[in-house]
């Protein structure tokens, strides 16, 4: 297994972000990365928010549309996120963490 370098692209293998494309953004360890990616979340007042499970289409995360969320500085990063529902977000973009098992690089 390669191990792609920081700010390099890569692909998910399974999951809600199979076959989309991300930026590693950190490594926490030897075997887990953090990954910026365009998020797929349900828009808060829609039908498909209540659903258990659909792939939503790829849109640009605006804190606006989601109240309810906090504003924190992880350990891993030195920069403000926005945590929404056990997520990170900052920019527009999600920030998830994903084994090398799970990429493609």
């Amino acid at each position: 297994m390669v191990r792609p370098e920081e700010r390099h692209w890569v692909r998910i293998r399974n999951g809600l972000y199979q076959d989309d494309l991300g930026v590693v953004e950190k490594y926490i360890d030897d075997s887990k990365i953090y990954v910026k990616l365009i998020p797929r979340v349900a828009p808060q007042k829609s039908k498909e928010a209540k659903m258990t499970f659909m792939r939503m289409p790829q849109n640009v995360f605006d804190e606006k549309e989601y109240p309810g969320g906090t504003r924190i500085k992880p350990n891993y990063f030195n920069k403000h996120f926005y945590s929404y529902k056990n997520s990170l977000y900052r920019k527009g973009f999600i920030y998830k963490t994903f084994s090398l098992k799970q990429i493609d690089s």
